[in-house]
């Protein structure tokens, strides 16, 4: 009877010492894993915000690029003038401040009534 529960003892310790080991080694990983997740969300982070800038910076370069074509707009070719042209803006200007720039606002969307006007 004391030999059977001292094999009882040393085989709980043996179940004790392999779930101990499972948890250690499993906990390891996870922080390994983690770690690497970590690193390679910043690194993508990183790589994010570099094109955030690129894209800022040519949105900026565009808008130049663009204002200096209004400036200095292409010569046409001379033709017979077609009525549209001659119409004016097919969309209406806005001014946004007294002596600030004239911007374009898009047109309405199909069907869109102001409020007020029936």
């Amino acid at each position: 009877m004391a030999l059977a529960r001292a094999q009882r003892d040393a085989d709980y310790q043996k179940t004790v010492e392999l779930v101990n080991r499972f948890t250690i080694s499993t906990v390891q990983f996870l922080n390994r894993f983690a770690a690497l997740c970590e690193e390679k969300l910043h690194t993508a982070n990183r790589s994010l915000q570099s094109m955030e800038i690129q894209v800022k910076l040519l949105e900026v370069k565009l808008d130049s690029t663009e204002d200096s074509d209004e400036e200095n707009p292409a010569p046409k070719p001379s033709s017979s003038p077609k009525p549209s042209a001659v119409a004016g803006p097919a969309q209406p200007l806005a001014i946004t401040n007294a002596g600030a720039a004239v911007t374009r606002q898009p047109p309405p969307p199909p069907g869109f009534k102001p409020p007020g006007k029936a």
